[in-house]
């Protein structure tokens, strides 16, 4: 949990303007060996509550071209940032993207372990903090995408697995896919989701490929956790029937 709340001032104005932001922040921390997609989505989400997403895209937070002869003329200033202290920035820096970079960094630091940390501590800007983390964590190279690629298509569920622990598996896949540019549209998902049932659920897999021209995740899933459930109460009523009749024997 980390409570965003910095100020900074630009002096040089007819008055001093103040930036400042107060937020909760509540996020896993990545220490390398984590989901660092799942991270990095939640991470996001906190970027854009902030508004500072934007900023991840900024390598070098130069200065804005002016749009007008008044803000040409005020560019032109010698400006002084103070940011908890006596800070100068180059002329040719724009402070807001300064300290928007600043607070984002801080953010990222405080979300991640020491192991990785290490290894992003010395980027500059926030930018080469982002590139950085995705360059280690995101493997895009030929082995890692055929690697996906066979284990997305071969994927088969567990029987010792819930339909739940199985669609989060496999939906990691898709994700994984994602992350290095591959699209999966919903019907392949569909298809692919269904033929990894196992073979105890051959029938809903009959029922679900006849007499229907579209399908849908959400109906595959659907339908297994409703099978799902249907098989635990069978389960659950043929114990109870062997253990009155074992009750029944010893009665007797």
């Amino acid at each position: 949990m980390y409570r965003v709340a910095k100020e900074f001032e630009i002096r040089g104005y007819k008055k001093t303007y103040k930036m400042s932001s107060n937020a909760r922040v509540e996020v896993d921390r990545f220490d390398g060996v984590g989901d660092f997609s799942l991270w990095k989505v939640r991470m996001l989400a906190h970027f854009g509550i902030l508004g500072l997403k934007g900023i991840l895209n900024e390598e070098q937070l130069l200065r804005d071209p002016p749009a007008t002869e008044e803000e040409a003329a005020v560019a032109g200033r010698d400006y002084h940032v103070s940011i908890a202290g006596d800070f100068e920035l180059p002329p040719n820096v724009d402070p807001v993207k300064f300290e928007k970079s600043e607070k984002t960094k801080d953010l990222i630091v405080l979300n991640i372990g020491n192991q990785v940390l290490r290894k992003i501590k010395n980027c500059e800007t926030v930018a080469a903090m982002w590139s950085t983390l995705n360059k280690l964590y995101m493997e895009t190279s030929l082995p890692n995408r055929i690697y996906l690629h066979l284990k997305f298509y071969t994927y088969k569920m567990t029987d010792s697995k819930s339909i739940d622990g199985n669609v989060d598996d496999f939906l990691k896949l898709v994700t994984d896919l994602n992350n290095i540019g591959v699209d999966v549209t919903k019907e392949v998902q569909a298809i692919l989701l269904l033929s990894s049932l196992s073979n105890m659920y051959d029938q809903l897999k009959e029922t679900l490929k006849y007499g229907r021209d579209t399908l849908s995740l959400n109906e595959v899933i659907g339908a297994a956790k409703l099978n799902e459930r249907e098989s635990k109460k069978v389960e659950s009523s043929q114990k109870l029937k062997v253990k009155v009749s074992m009750w029944k024997q010893e009665a007797d």
